[in-house]
């Protein structure tokens, strides 16, 4: 099975068209902060929306029309990050933002980001975004774990908790808002330069 996050360009309009099923997703990034943020579809707590691979054998599979859909406006400097949940389970928006800004080099960031989504991700005490959200979720050792993993931490008896990274495929594209391309684009439309 899988999930599904298209993201399009339409140069002539400026916009953004994109379609999100499951937790793969993007962010627009605009001046420093992100804009848009797809949403995660789940049917529960790490259970995403998915393309079942045999529908016809199984009712264990989503629709595209369970998609959630995207049109939004951009303009030159717009940085775009696509992923996967391997990047969004393991990577913080601050680290995002710190690889997409002022770079001119998409290739370096997408390569930046996946790299520290793989280092978070085998890294055990590493506190991620998934653990958080597990935690938020009411997600929690059970109680010999806890008790297994204890430790003084500044003088005081710390419980072991839930910590670390989650082992996922990692893919990350980047991409940016170029103006000349997207005025020679809108200009070849309207029949005033190439198509």
């Amino acid at each position: 099975s899988t999930t599904a996050c298209a993201v399009q360009l339409d140069s002539a309009k400026r916009e953004l068209i994109a379609a999100n099923l499951g937790d793969s997703g993007f962010v627009v990034i605009r001046d420093g902060a992100i804009i848009l943020r797809s949403r995660p579809l789940e049917h529960h707590f790490d259970c995403p929306l998915q393309f079942g691979c045999c529908p016809e054998f199984t009712n264990a599979t989503d629709k595209a029309s369970s998609a959630d859909l995207y049109l939004q406006p951009v303009q030159p400097g717009d940085v775009i990050v696509a992923g996967s949940d391997g990047l969004w389970d393991n990577v913080y928006d601050a680290d995002v933002l710190a690889a997409a800004a002022g770079t001119r080099n998409e290739v370096g960031s997408a390569v930046a980001l996946a790299t520290k989504a793989r280092e978070h991700a085998s890294d055990p005490e590493f506190e991620s975004p998934y653990v958080r959200e597990a935690t938020k979720q009411g997600f929690d050792l059970p109680w010999p774990q806890k008790l297994a993993g204890m430790r003084f931490t500044g003088g005081k008896l710390e419980l072991a908790r839930l910590r670390g990274g989650k082992q996922d495929d990692i893919t990350v594209i980047v991409s940016r808002v170029d103006a000349q391309t997207a005025g020679e684009v809108a200009a070849g439309a309207r029949g005033g330069g190439p198509a």
